[in-house]
């Protein structure tokens, strides 16, 4: 069976279809080879699905390219168009190689009269599963454009590039872009990059939209460990201003830990950040007698085990409270507070302000304050404006 093309016996002049040509057909797509085999039923259900599993193979390679998931793509295509031609390629050489399908009804004495390849029928059918191919290719791509612009901004936030996923984002919003599982799954590449404030943002634009129940988990666990840190360190800080060190430090080490590799928002990641950073705190204008000996004391704590600029800042702050003028200036010469918070960098301009020797460097000074982004000086008080706002007014003074 299926060793020749034709019947062996030289009565019979009824040469067989070729299972060679059934196979490939196969492959191509799915169900032909059954319907060259006249298997019509089986060949056509086959035929349907194979369009159907087509369509979608391909938009889920598509949506995978433009979310930058290679790994959704190479599953799409093998899944849905490389698996379903090899299981059809091996099931249609089985049925082929048994030799029972003949090419004409009955011998006749001129020979054998050849059917079609495929009854006339067929060539609906094939219109048919062309246009559900067609109709499905483009509800996948629909639904695929609808995550487009999050794919990009997710691998510029796993690369790092925070500001241009933010904007990729804003754009894909603004568009009207976007399902709530892509903005997940931004959500948790911006956390893992070290963006929690941008992560939080993303969350927020999602109004408590249900997301697949892994993804979601995924996002309430790194959601669940920030808001853990952020907690320590604040009772931490709580306990460390009272003198409660023995309490403060397990606290404040703990969210050290977690504090690692954020990036955004600025929190400390070390000891003599914290302390640092509670100098700063406590500078804040006005600044009575009890409040520079306290600053001048976390930051004799401090050490060396802080950034440069934020100790020179701090540093030269305190010597501008004290009048030490000369002293000041040489610290904050050490010091660029441009890469800093917009806390530091008013300190720092602040302390500039005092020890100012004349008109020309208070109105530079203002210039500066006044540069600073409206942005920037949100918070909860309105304490930063306003400390910008002293600035600019000591720039205007004669």
């Amino acid at each position: 069976m299926g060793a020749s093309p034709a019947c062996s016996n030289a009565a019979c002049r009824i040469p067989f279809r070729a299972p060679r040509r059934a196979v490939w057909l196969s492959t191509l797509v799915p169900g032909l080879g059954d319907l060259y085999l006249r298997h019509y039923l089986f060949g056509s259900l086959e035929f349907v699905g194979s369009m159907a599993l087509l369509a979608l193979g391909i938009g889920l390679a598509v949506e995978g390219v433009r979310n930058g998931e290679v790994g959704m793509a190479v599953v799409g295509l093998v899944v849905f168009l490389v698996l379903p031609r090899l299981i059809d390629h091996a099931i249609t050489r089985r049925m082929a190689m048994k030799g029972l399908v003949p090419l004409a009804d009955r011998a006749t004495p001129g020979g054998a009269r050849t059917l079609p390849v495929f009854p006339g029928w067929c060539w609906g059918l094939f219109a048919a599963g062309t246009a559900l191919a067609a109709v499905l290719a483009w509800a996948v791509a629909t639904e695929a454009g609808r995550g487009a612009g999050l794919g990009a901004a997710r691998e510029a936030a796993e690369a790092g590039r925070f500001d241009e996923a933010m904007a990729k984002f804003a754009a894909a919003r603004a568009e009207g872009r976007g399902d709530d599982e892509a903005k997940a799954r931004l959500a948790l590449a911006l956390y893992r990059a070290g963006d929690v404030e941008d992560g939080g943002a993303v969350v927020a634009s999602m109004k408590g939209n249900t997301v697949e129940a892994s993804l979601a988990d995924e996002v309430n666990a790194e959601m669940a460990t920030y808001r853990e840190a952020f907690r320590a360190y604040h009772e931490g800080r709580v306990a460390l201003v009272r003198g409660q060190r023995d309490r403060a430090w397990p606290l404040l080490d703990k969210a050290l830990a977690a504090f690692r590799k954020v990036k955004r928002p600025a929190v400390p990641h070390g000891r003599g950040e914290v302390l640092a950073d509670l100098a700063a705190e406590v500078l804040e204008p006005p600044v009575a007698p009890d409040r520079l000996a306290a600053a001048a004391r976390f930051l004799g704590e401090a050490g060396s085990d802080a950034p440069a600029a934020k100790l020179a800042v701090a540093r030269g702050s305190i010597l501008s409270l004290r009048g030490e003028a000369e002293a000041a200036r040489a610290a904050l010469a050490t010091a660029s507070a441009s890469g800093l918070a917009v806390e530091w960098r008013l300190l720092a301009l602040e302390a500039r302000a005092r020890v100012a020797r004349n008109q020309g460097e208070r109105q530079a000074v203002a210039g500066e304050a006044e540069a600073i982004e409206d942005e920037e000086l949100e918070d909860e008080d309105g304490s930063l404006a306003r400390r910008r706002d002293a600035l600019l007014e000591a720039g205007r003074a004669r």
